[in-house]
């Protein structure tokens, strides 16, 4: 029971903050936030369309890089 309370709000979470992105579409940190918990929640597609958006906005930042390239591997699969 814990943990699928745990998965529901961070579902919320994760609906609240795409909402917000929606509004502030150039929030690098917004972005990279929105695409981690898409991927802790493993919705592997949804994490790598947030991650890059977040990789558009800063394409220098290797982390952004990093966590992009990682989820396009796992939506891939």
């Amino acid at each position: 029971p814990g943990a699928e309370a745990n998965a529901h709000d961070l579902s919320l979470a994760a609906a609240q903050l795409a909402s917000r992105m929606a509004e502030t579409p150039d929030d690098v940190e917004g972005w990279r936030l929105l695409g981690r918990t898409y991927r802790s929640l493993e919705r592997f597609a949804d994490a790598r369309d947030a991650l890059k958006q977040a990789y558009d906005r800063q394409p220098q930042d290797a982390e952004i890089l990093s966590e992009y390239a990682e989820v396009m591997g796992l939506a891939a699969t």
